[in-house]
């Protein structure tokens, strides 16, 4: 398979795998080689190879369980919508990775009743709004409009957020020192809207959902609320449960 020089190494490392399994050079219930292994054989990072892996998690061809490696559980990846699979915050948070950021606005905003009543905060208190459209970098499509709510006393990270591959969430911890100890998600049915339907480019009024996304500190601050608006064939949520033998 060809690339663009611009392609990231992790793609390139996934597409060759997906490649594999199509082919049926790893079947499907094999596991793949390890994390060490794919490491040595494709002369790349350990991070990379997990971006490489996450990127076929996502696809739906393989599923890692802890303690056992990563099996193989599909020789075709999902058709028509796009997903991320994980198990753990530190897997949920490698998503930016995977993806972009772009048609972004900053404002200074007052918070509404509405996110007040979801996060606990004081409606009107001044805030951070961030709105952007989250792409794949794999392969260019449009994942989800995102809304981004974050508290007046970490609005300084405003000049580093970009369209870098670093969550926002990120950007934070580091910046003052703190700890996200879990995301909690809200997933709710909705009827696109006027906004919405022009970034996504569906039609106004079509099926979607609406994820609302609470990151919450060690210190069990909500420190950022994200609203997620996705659509068309990309409004699906599937989990897959399996015994952990």
């Amino acid at each position: 398979m060809q690339s663009t020089t611009r392609e990231p190494r992790y793609s390139i490392i996934a597409r060759q795998l997906a490649s594999d399994i199509e082919q049926g050079k790893i079947t499907v219930g094999q596991m793949l080689p390890t994390e060490s292994e794919l490491t040595r054989d494709f002369g790349a990072s350990r991070h990379t190879v997990r971006s490489a892996i996450k990127q076929l998690q996502t696809l739906g061809l393989v599923a890692t369980r802890r303690g056992r490696g990563t099996e193989v559980i599909s020789a075709k990846p999902l058709q028509s919508r796009v997903g991320f699979s994980f198990d753990n915050l530190n897997d949920f948070l490698v998503i930016a990775e995977l993806t972009k950021l772009t048609g972004m606005s900053k404002t200074h905003d007052r918070v509404s009743a509405q996110i007040a009543e979801a996060t606990g905060w004081q409606a009107g208190e001044r805030c951070l709004c961030v709105k952007a459209l989250r792409t794949s970098i794999a392969d260019r499509e449009s994942i989800a409009y995102i809304e981004v709510y974050l508290r007046w006393q970490y609005a300084s990270i405003e000049k580093k957020i970009a369209r870098k591959t670093v969550a926002i969430s990120k950007l934070v911890e580091q910046e003052f020192s703190l700890q996200t100890k879990e995301v909690r998600q809200l997933i709710r049915p909705q009827a696109v809207s006027a906004e919405v339907a022009g970034k996504l480019k569906v039609e106004v009024g079509a099926p979607g959902l609406i994820v609302g996304r609470r990151y919450i500190a060690d210190n069990d601050e909500t420190y950022m609320y994200v609203v997620s608006h996705q659509s068309g064939s990309n409004a699906c949520i599937e989990l897959r449960m399996r015994y952990d033998r």
